[in-house]
């Protein structure tokens, strides 16, 4: 009976689903034995639900670790001295089957790959999940996915996260600490103290549209609180002064001998209605009525001047920017009025200027194209210094064009500088061609402001000799009532 139940052969198990051929498993000739004694017990499975499950559980081992596999089965091929642990005299029954080590072919046998799989098999009780490859892919791309998005908050927070290493100290002044992304410390200095050194310093004011009102608030404040009878400090302590655009027209009244506060008080009557005259090509304005009110005006303060930019009290230098050669131009010779127009020429608002000097054409616009700073003409005045490094001031109303504060490193050519002192007056109110009637406020409130500024510790600047200075001057705009 028993023979015979040996004689008997199972017909091929046909699965449910169409199952590829695997690949042909190669045996190892020192073990047939131990491989058809396993064959044989393999007639101990009687159900197609039984043959099923070895099918599910090879399909789970290599999806598991099939490079397991395949490593091995090349290792048996080419090395046949690996030493291949036997298997267990007796194999138990399907459900208590050793997964990693029983896998079921199509066509109905068993194969037992190589024991060393079975060193992969985590103990009983103990789970293990092996990574797989399309795992760590995933999370590289997620990775860089939130290293991308993350980037424009960097970009925004990381002046003020990594720039400074130093609390600011809390201060009831107007004062605005700098941005220059490094840590902000408060030097020694007041501007009181800038101002007042026997050296004296060089003044460059900066374009800004409509802004000379700002200019001529500070200035006053200079002259009221630092200038007596004996010591007009703007006369005196100012070697010399440069500007571009609203800064030109500024730097050529204060060089002219005109005092900030008589200044103010002229800009503040002016009107729209004016200097309005006919149309320019393309502009809104010629300019001619600005240029014949500035020059009126000049000369009724200063009856034996002749006006003339090299005649002027202080040595003064401004900016243009000629359209025949696309190129910045220093202006230190010409008429006063001329000049001013010249230097703020803005584009549309004021037709270009032409202006003749040595022979040279030039057709000049808004000074500020090519000098962003005001401080240019600084460097047509090397020989006032006789060879010495210059103090600078460098003042603008409003903020710093793209935030570019200039040190003594960074002067533009010909402008040697020991100290700057880099001075800003924000929180005005914003005048222009239509909102002229705003002026009047902002002188006050840039004066006022800069009186308060005076005796504050100026903050250190980005380099050694480099000052800086940034006010508020919002809380300084008087009401006036409509």
């Amino acid at each position: 009976m028993a023979k015979s139940s040996k004689r008997s052969t199972k017909r091929p198990i046909e699965s449910s689903t169409t199952t590829e051929p695997s690949p042909k498993k190669t045996r190892i000739p020192e073990k047939d034995d131990e491989i058809k004694r396993a064959e044989n017990q393999s007639s101990s499975i009687q159900t197609n639900d039984e043959a099923t499950n070895l099918v599910s559980a090879q399909s789970q081992i290599v999806k598991v670790a099939p490079s397991i596999y395949d490593n091995t089965e090349e290792q048996c091929d080419t090395d046949d001295s690996n030493e291949i642990s036997e298997l267990p005299p007796q194999i138990p029954q399907q459900k208590q089957v050793d997964d990693s080590t029983t896998i079921m072919q199509t066509d109905g046998t068993i194969h037992h790959p190589p024991t060393i799989t079975r060193v992969m098999q985590p103990p009983p009780g103990l789970e293990m999940e092996f990574p797989t490859q399309s795992t760590a892919d995933t999370r590289y791309r997620y990775f860089w996915a939130a290293l991308f998005l993350a980037l424009p908050f960097i970009s925004i927070i990381g002046p003020s996260a990594f720039g400074s290493t130093k609390q600011i100290p809390n201060t009831t002044d107007h004062l605005i600490p700098p941005n220059h992304g490094l840590p902000v410390f408060r030097s020694s200095k007041t501007l009181r103290s800038f101002l007042l050194e026997q050296e004296g310093f060089h003044l460059g004011m900066a374009p800004a549209f409509f802004g000379y009102y700002g200019y001529f608030g500070a200035l006053a404040a200079w002259d009221d609180e630092l200038s007596n009878s004996s010591f007009p400090l703007l006369k005196q302590n100012i070697k010399s002064v440069a500007g571009a655009s609203a800064g030109a027209m500024a730097a050529i009244l204060l060089a002219s001998g005109i005092p900030p506060k008589v200044a103010a008080d002229f800009c503040s009557t002016i009107s729209l209605g004016d200097f309005a005259d006919p149309p320019g090509l393309l502009t809104v304005f010629r300019g001619d009525k600005f240029e014949e009110i500035m020059h009126n005006f000049m000369a009724a303060q200063n009856p034996n001047s002749s006006l003339q930019l090299q005649d002027s009290i202080i040595p003064v230098s401004v900016s243009g920017y000629d359209l025949l050669t696309l190129e910045g131009k220093l202006l230190t010779r010409g008429s006063m009025a001329r000049a001013a127009r010249a230097s703020a020429c803005f584009p549309v608002l004021f037709q270009p200027v032409g202006w003749v000097d040595k022979h040279e054409t030039f057709l000049f616009v808004d000074g500020g194209l090519a000098d962003y700073a005001g401080l240019n003409g600084l460097g047509a005045f090397g020989e006032e210094t006789n060879g010495k490094k210059k103090r600078v001031v460098n003042i603008v109303v409003g903020d710093f064009q793209f935030g570019n504060v200039l040190g003594p490193s960074s002067m533009p050519k010909g402008v040697d500088a020991s100290e700057v002192v880099s001075i800003s007056i924000q929180g005005l109110p914003q005048c222009g061609p239509w909102a002229m009637e705003r002026g009047p406020q902002a002188v006050t409130a840039a004066r006022l402001a800069m009186v308060d500024a005076l005796d504050l510790p100026m903050f250190q600047g980005k380099e050694e000799g480099h000052y800086e200075l940034h006010i508020d001057a919002s809380s300084y705009v008087p009401v006036v009532d409509r």
